[in-house]
């Protein structure tokens, strides 16, 4: 097929050569086209052709040719030629055309596939080609497959050019357009080879098309060829498998201007990778493209090509280490002959090497995800905040942890090296309050683990004038556990294994729960324990009256270090995220480095409306601080700070009332003790809000803890309150005569007993507290 399009530059002035005709097909037709060999059929009005004359025409593709001699028999003329330029036949002109070869106009160019491999498709929409397992080769051992995919090329043309009276000025020609390329490509080694091919999967060929610089004719023919192929080697049998999605916006070319060439080029491009698989004892590379070639005939002759080849490289390594990588880049080339401007141009050829990127930054490995559920085996209520981990059930290497969300589930990706890869995977659950469970399963892509967990016996420490006595929750019944004739002032519980007991002798005693035996015992501090907790980093923190704050090996007993800047009794301690300790007791909160006993920072209480009674720490690393104030003209509170400046963040007001205590659930619920109002206030650690409130009667509430099961334990002189957290609903009362509770000192002052309700997996207390 053959068009006619007019050049932008048309009205310009176009000086034809003396010696150039130009041939209408509809009085001078062209009858034949053999090699220099060209008859046509004359009528009356055809030009008078004679030697040296260069003749241009647009018919069967088109022709530019220069005559060198004419032979005339009746009505037909046949001309021997040898080749002729642009500039020769031209005085002076300009071309400036831009043509869209797209799929878009696949009609009007009718493009035809001619050629396809085995496998290979022509688009039915678009110009491009489908592959489904397109074999490049298998030699010598060697085989490369595109199990699926597809390559599209809708290029558009810019194509200009001036000729002036010295020659050629200026050319340029480029084709820009986007270019899709993905598929899945599988290589596969029998040995150690190494090998390269090409192969062309499809050839299309269009029509040509004329354009006209005034009354000169230009005539083009495209023709558009996939080419595939493979570069590789292997040390050893083996598979390697990759994929890529590559979508570019392309353009490519040459331009040459006085007298010199440029190349033309500029990308971008979207690229991703379906990840890599491969025999972990095979050291590879496999490089797989397929290249669009786009070739433009000139006059019928030979003409320039511009080509575009983006690939995907998968590369593996077993020593001296284990690693592997996918990359894409894309290669292409301008090129061919440019003698159809002129015979004295020189031909330029030029590679164009397009930035390797990485595809893949987990290259050996593979990913794999777990979900489920973990619920309470008596209610089917979901828990929240429950501990997941996995690790290779032969290994033992833990490969993720997690935890559950608000309804009790939980979903995590992880990776795992691909010669790590283990068979079965151990998915263990736990949490405060509830037997830890485990589940062994196969290890998959995907993986599913849901857990009942069964509720332990919860149980109470009690301190009284006695001793400690254990406190059944569900019976309210208890019975003396350790006795002693000295008062208990603070306690902590780790893991229903240890009491750490503080006493007002100034000591701290680490117990067997199991048989009541005294394991250490720690005699620094000068007077009264009032302050304790356990930390996950193996130390007991114990606050004195001193004042002091110890920290102690949980294990031996021995002191680490010794913080002394307080100005009264530390009472109260909480180790909170990224090893620090939050002290309080006198007019200031102190920051405490949990590792070097350095302080950070003190802020002073003005900064939250009183004086600092307690502190509590958050499973988030939250900070929460509880006030009092001597006159009750000025309510007590409850504020949230940030835990690395003790700015306030919100702040709860308990009405004309002295807060005596604050603590927080592993589920970041904040609870506290409102002291002559008899209140507990639950209180949304987000907004500072109140969710409920509980009043025991005539008991001014000194101390509130959180149970294992997320129940409130609340403790006023005399008695023990058992409340679900959930509702504020009272449970059960325990009463004790004012004897068992209040435990005289030395100086005359009283302090409260501690309710040590146990956590299994978290260390946590109600510490004493002097008034």
């Amino acid at each position: 097929m053959e068009q006619d399009e007019n050049s932008d530059d048309e009205e310009q002035d176009v000086v034809l050569a003396d010696e150039t005709a130009v041939i209408d097909p509809e009085n001078t037709s062209l009858e034949r086209i053999s090699g220099d060999t060209l008859v046509f059929n004359l009528s009356n009005s055809s030009p008078d052709l004679a030697a040296d004359d260069i003749v241009v025409g647009k018919d069967k593709g088109g022709f530019l040719r220069k005559v060198t001699s004419v032979a005339e028999e009746g009505n037909k003329a046949t001309l021997i030629t040898e080749r002729a330029s642009i500039v020769e036949a031209l005085d002076r002109g300009k071309l400036n055309v831009d043509f869209d070869l797209s799929g878009a106009e696949r009609k009007s160019w009718k493009w035809k596939a001619v050629e396809t491999a085995k496998g290979v498709k022509a688009k039915s929409n678009g110009l491009g080609v489908e592959m489904n397992n397109v074999r490049l080769t298998r030699e010598a051992g060697f085989a490369v497959t595109f199990e699926n995919g597809e390559a599209s090329f809708d290029p558009s043309v810019d194509f200009q050019f001036d000729v002036g009276l010295s020659g050629l000025q200026e050319l340029r020609l480029a084709a820009q357009g986007e270019l899709g390329f993905q598929t899945d490509v599988k290589a596969t080694a029998e040995g150690r080879v190494q090998g390269e091919t090409t192969k062309s999967l499809a050839r299309f060929t269009a029509g040509s098309i004329t354009f006209n610089a005034g009354p000169f004719p230009v005539t083009i023919t495209p023709v558009l060829e996939f080419v595939a192929g493979y570069q590789a080697n292997a040390e050893a049998s083996g598979t390697v498998s990759t994929g890529i999605q590559s979508t570019n916006r392309l353009t490519l070319g040459a331009h040459y201007k006085n007298g010199s060439w440029s190349p033309v080029s500029d990308r971008d491009a979207t690229l991703s990778s379906s990840g890599i698989d491969w025999d972990t004892n095979l050291s590879a590379q496999a490089k797989g493209y397929v290249k669009p070639e786009l070739t433009f005939k000139i006059y019928s002759g030979p003409g320039p090509f511009v080509n575009a080849g983006p690939y995907v490289r998968a590369k593996t390594q077993v020593n001296p280490s284990f690693e592997c990588g996918i990359y894409s880049g894309l290669d292409a080339g301008f090129g061919g002959s440019v003698e159809f401007m002129s015979y004295g141009l020189a031909r330029f050829e030029h590679t164009y090497s397009i930035a390797e990127r990485e595809l893949l930054d987990r290259c050996g490995k593979t990913e794999a995800s777990v979900s489920g559920s973990v619920t309470d085996s008596e209610t089917g209520k979901g828990l929240e905040n429950v501990s997941i981990s996995g690790s290779g059930a032969a290994s033992g290497e833990e490969l993720f942890s997690t935890s559950t969300d608000g309804s009790g589930a939980f979903d995590t990706t992880f990776e795992v090296r691909l010669d790590e890869k283990p068979d079965s995977l151990t998915i263990s659950a736990s949490t405060g309050g509830y037997n830890s469970s485990e589940k062994t399963i196969p290890f998959a892509e995907s993986m599913t683990a849901d857990f009942g967990l069964s509720p332990v016996t919860a149980q109470l420490y009690l301190s009284s004038e006695d001793g400690f006595y254990k406190i059944d929750t569900e019976t309210a019944g208890g019975e003396l556990f350790y006795e002693s004739s000295s008062n208990p002032t603070a306690g902590t519980v780790e893991l229903y294994d240890h009491l750490y007991a503080g006493w007002e002798r100034g000591e701290v005693q680490r117990i067997d729960t199991k048989t009541g035996e005294v394991e250490w015992n720690y005699t620094s501090p000068d007077s009264a324990v009032v302050a304790m907790t356990v930390g996950p980093d193996g130390y007991v923190y114990a606050g004195s009256c001193d004042p002091a704050l110890h920290r102690v090996s949980a294990e031996t007993g021995q002191q680490d270090w010794t913080y002394a800047e307080h100005e009264k009794c530390v009472a109260r301690v909480s180790l909170g995220a990224n090893g620090h300790v939050y002290a309080s007791g006198d007019s200031d909160l102190h920051k405490i480095d949990a590792q070097t006993g350095e302080r950070e920072w003190a802020t002073a209480t003005s900064n939250y409306d009183g004086f600092v009674q307690s502190v509590a720490t958050g499973p988030d690393g939250s900070v929460y601080v509880g006030t009092a104030n001597l006159s009750l003209d000025v309510n007590g509170m409850v504020s949230r700070v940030d835990p690395d400046t003790g700015a306030q963040e919100w702040s709860y007001s308990a009405d004309k009332d002295m807060v005596t205590d604050v603590t927080v659930s592993s589920g970041g619920h904040v609870y506290a003790a409102a002291f002559y109002n008899d209140e507990v206030h639950k209180i949304n650690p987000t907004t500072g809000e109140q969710e409920w409130t509980y009043t025991a009667p005539s008991n001014p509430v000194l101390e509130v803890s959180v149970g294992p099961k997320g129940d409130i334990y609340a403790a006023p002189p005399g008695s023990l309150h058992k409340i679900d957290g959930d509702t504020g609903e009272q449970e059960w009362v325990l009463d004790y005569s004012s004897t068992d509770w209040i435990i005289q000192q030395d100086d005359g002052e009283s302090a409260r007993g501690q309710v040590l309700p146990v956590e299994p997996g978290e260390s946590w207390i109600s510490q004493g507290l002097a008034e």
